[in-house]
């Protein structure tokens, strides 16, 4: 279970300009959280691109033997 919570942008300013210890937490918890999914997601697209390299030199050398085996 969660609890979500909503605050104005004014409100979290003037929390900020006022030093405030939640305003830094809630900001420094955004950047890692925001900062573990980039990093997530460009594993993620690493994996799809040596899958697709993977696939694509799959079926390059499939086009090799089936072209060498009409040869014969």
């Amino acid at each position: 279970d969660s609890i979500a919570l909503r605050i104005s942008r004014e409100a979290f300013e003037a929390l900020l300009d006022q030093d405030h210890t939640v305003a830094f937490k809630l900001l420094r918890h955004l950047a890692v959280t925001l900062a573990q999914r980039a990093r997530s997601t460009t594993e993620r697209l690493s994996e799809l691109v040596l899958e697709a390299e993977a696939g694509q030199v799959q079926q390059e050398v499939t086009q090799i033997v089936d072209a060498s085996f009409l040869r014969d």
